[in-house]
């Protein structure tokens, strides 16, 4: 299998250029359209006319049709019709919404609560409806579009049981566009919305301003697969405790919002959250884990890789399609389809692939930081696992045995030990190197325990699944088996171990904004290693160089990221966190002092918006923290300042 990029990788990538590009051009439509049917007018030319058929410029004029395709893609996504949601020109206004639920609710604990000593604000939580009619101010209008509902205070989820997919639904609440950002640095959830095609949401009180109007108006697949998730989910709820529940829940069937938030800390600062994702690893499982059974059963060749596609997209559908599943499904397809049909595959070929039926579905997946994450570690996987694996004398290992001296059963499993790990290590070099800018531009986060971590968590999470699936359907019909306390027991094991990861010192750094300069140059070099062979002038020791200069490059920032900076005069920002208090002072001799770090409602501000603002001015310590009194709108965001922050005196 040929491990470098082919035909279609360039038209993929033009494709999504496109659509980046576009996004932040914003060209007026008559030009765009023009532009393209220009372009597209004299591909056809080239192709048609022998006299001017120029194999170069019909390939400079394709790639430049599908940049222009992918711009066309997102302008026919982003337009919307005049009786749309997004049209709706009022905010902070109470109405009556009428619609029918896309998704199950998303419960959530508000952090931090016990902060608040008497203070209970039961559950918060949101779902999604398409809209359908609109009421307010003695007015009815039929309208479409997505709104998302968010609601706090309840009890126990059983109030929300009109909740439910397909269900049609009249809400009482007050309608608001979503907040742009308001400090330097905080996340921009307004952009996140509408990348989902959302616009407006509408906030309720609880399910008394709730009325179910009519049942069964979704999709009946859709309808019939959220069902059984559901029932999947309850089943395990009921043979496993709450922690271990959530933890199977995330890794089989991709339900991760159950997850207690400290766990899901624990395993950002691991390098290790993708386990908690259903992403293409675990589809990748589950597929290899399905081999070695038929193998064993003596089902091999066209038979097994019918059986293996078909298994991979049942799995994908029943976990909700996310784009590293649907992009781990397209490999894996293409890869045994090549079994089926006998051709050759190409991972850069199956990689664009994906990323195009993908991006062509949802052009606003370009955006996501998933699909950013999930294709630039496969990328970096295929590119830079085998010259880590020459470095490591990988196909060394085992030739001190002459080969026609038999090998005992210790040797055998010494040199396949060892390979497993040279292999692990090299896998997750290669994918640390390949994400490790962007984890620092979404998270502030760098990981070295993740190349140790990811070598002892896969084998554990690799039986927890297998042993899941197998316990999963025993589950369903109401018997308990000997699987249950084993599978447990692996979960403890799991959750202790990454505990255990994340307390080895230096095991995770928190750093400030990562210049941009830095990203670009990066990816810059990155893809001049993707296309190196048709380079013939770039020798690989260019490359050597080259990464050990970024290598000092990003030392030096991460070092100088602490360094305390003098300033002309006294500082105070009054941070925006709603109905609560943070004050942020910075000293003219360069020390930082935070004020208060707090707010009423479900909103962490410790890590949405305190520690955010803060690295966006480079500081990554906090010399004084000073808490006025104990009320949750003053403290309850101290925990993940202190979780990220350096804090020298409280």
């Amino acid at each position: 299998m040929e491990n470098t990029p082919r035909p279609l990788f360039p038209i993929a990538l033009a494709f999504i250029s496109g659509i980046a590009v576009f996004d932040y051009l914003r060209l007026p439509a008559v030009w765009l359209l023009s532009i393209t049917a220009v372009v597209a007018l004299a591909f056809v030319v080239t192709i048609v006319l022998k006299f001017i058929r120029s194999s170069f410029l019909s390939d400079l004029l394709l790639i430049v049709l599908c940049f222009l395709a992918g711009a066309v893609r997102l302008f026919v996504a982003q337009e919307v019709p005049p009786n749309h949601i997004a049209n709706f020109p009022h905010d902070d206004v109470p109405v009556y919404l009428e619609g029918v639920v896309t998704d199950e609710p998303v419960y959530y604990q508000p952090r931090n609560e016990f902060l608040a000593g008497d203070i209970k604000q039961g559950l918060a939580g949101y779902f999604t409806v398409n809209a359908q009619k609109l009421s307010w101010a003695g007015q009815s209008d039929a309208i479409r579009g997505k709104v998302r509902v968010s609601f706090f205070g309840i009890e126990r989820k059983e109030e929300l049981s009109a909740v439910r997919y397909g269900n049609r639904l009249r809400m009482l609440g007050k309608i608001y566009s979503p907040r742009k950002p308001t400090n330097p640095g905080e996340f921009d959830y307004g952009q996140f919305l509408s990348r989902q095609g959302v616009y407006k949401t509408l906030r309720i009180k609880g399910p008394e301003h709730i009325t179910l109007l009519a049942q069964g108006q979704g999709s009946w697949f859709w309808g019939g697969l959220q069902r059984l998730r559901n029932f999947l989910a309850g089943k395990t709820d009921e043979y496993f405790g709450p922690e271990q529940s959530a933890l199977l829940k995330a890794l089989i069937l991709g339900e991760r919002p159950a997850v207690p938030d400290i766990i899901e800390t624990r395993f950002m600062q691991t390098g290790t959250i993708h386990y908690l994702s259903v992403s293409g690893l675990h589809l990748a499982m589950l597929t290899g884990f399905l081999f070695l059974l038929l193998g064993g059963l003596g089902v091999t060749g066209r038979t097994r890789a019918v059986i293996l596609i078909t298994g991979a997209l049942l799995y994908a559908v029943l976990t909700g399609l996310s784009t590293p599943v649907t992009r781990s499904l397209v490999m894996i397809t293409v890869y045994l389809g090549s079994e089926i049909f006998i051709r050759k595959s190409n991972p850069f070929n199956s990689l664009a692939l994906a990323g195009l039926i993908i991006t062509a579905y949802n052009p606003n997946e370009v955006f996501s930081v998933g699909f950013h994450l999930s294709f630039l570690s496969v990328i970096a996987i295929v590119s830079f696992t085998p010259p880590i694996l020459a470095l490591m004398r990988y196909k060394e290992v085992g030739s001190e045995i002459p080969s026609f001296v038999p090998k005992t059963l210790g040797e055998r499993l010494r040199i396949g030990l060892k390979k497993y790990l040279l292999n692990s290590i090299a896998v997750s070099l290669a994918a640390t190197l390949g994400v490790f800018p962007l984890v620092l531009k979404y998270f502030h986060l760098i990981t070295p325990a993740s190349i140790i971590a990811n070598i002892a968590l896969s084998v554990l999470v690799f039986l927890i699944m297998v042993l899941g699936f197998i316990n999963l359907p025993l589950l369903a019909l109401g018997v308990y088996s000997f699987l249950v306390p084993i599978v447990a027991l692996l979960v403890t094991i799991l959750v202790w171990l990454v505990d255990l990861l994340s307390r080895i010192p230096y095991a995770y750094f928190y750093l400030p904004d990562i210049p941009r300069a830095f990203i670009w140059v990066f990816y810059g070099l990155f893809l001049l290693w993707l296309i190196k062979g048709r380079l013939k002038f770039i020798r690989e020791w260019y490359f050597i160089g080259a990464l050990a200069g970024m290598l000092i490059w990003f030392l030096i920032w991460a070092f100088s990221a602490g360094m305390v900076r003098q300033q002309d005069g006294l500082t105070l920002t009054m941070l925006d966190v709603r109905q609560g208090a943070s004050f942020v002072i910075q000293t003219p001799e360069g020390k930082t002092i935070l004020y208060d770090c707090g707010t009423f409602g479900s909103r962490d501000v410790g890590e949405q918006v305190v520690a955010p603002f803060l690295w966006n001015k480079g500081i990554t310590r906090i010399d004084k923290l000073i808490l006025s009194h104990s009320h949750l709108d003053h403290i309850n965001g101290v925990q993940s300042v202190l979780e990220r922050l350096q804090v020298k005196e409280c």
